[in-house]
């Protein structure tokens, strides 16, 4: 109730005349700084669920605050990383955040299939599984799905050329390989 009406704790203090107790002061050296740390302890890019102690000075809590989504911070901090000119922190550091902000540039088509496209596409499949002939006439209860067949995260796009009918079974036991 009172965040909503004042947008923090700390301004609804203020404006009852009261002193916040903790203020939150962290600045985007620290976050990242923080990001940086958590990074290479753990080897790989850090996800929302690793933001606790004693891995992580900080909560989900600021990163939301300053940058609105975790995905845009990783974002920023991918930037900021790749800017920084000492030794050691040139882009050989963070592979797999790169080749994300990479690839986030690179397609040219929704990664989400319309209902439109999904039946022009199950149409052109006569309603069967491309993997194993498998079509939900002839066993009810089947569901079929339109899936890329290059992947997404490699580079794939939603165009009817890259994209097939299969049954979930066959979908569910493929990888993005």
């Amino acid at each position: 109730l009172f965040i909503r009406r004042f947008g923090t704790w700390n301004k609804a203090l203020e404006q009852a005349g009261l002193t916040p107790k903790k203020l939150h002061a962290i600045t985007l050296e620290k976050l990242f700084d923080n990001l940086r740390t958590l990074w290479e302890s753990l080897g790989r890019q850090p996800r929302k669920d690793d933001l606790h102690p004693p891995g992580s000075r900080y909560g989900i809590a600021p990163y939301k605050r300053v940058f609105g989504k975790w995905r845009t911070a990783l974002e920023r901090f991918v930037e900021y990383a790749n800017e920084d000119t000492t030794p050691g922190t040139q882009l050989g550091l963070f592979p797999v955040a790169i080749e994300l902000q990479q690839q986030k540039n690179a397609h040219t088509t929704s990664r989400s299939i319309s209902w439109r496209l999904k039946f022009l596409i199950m149409k052109r499949d006569n309603f069967r599984c491309t993997a194993c002939g498998a079509a939900p006439a002839n066993q009810p209860g089947l569901t079929l799905h339109v899936d890329h067949i290059h992947p997404w995260s490699k580079g794939g796009e939603s165009h009817p050329d890259n994209l097939q009918t299969l049954c979930a079974p066959c979908n569910i036991g493929k990888s993005n390989l």
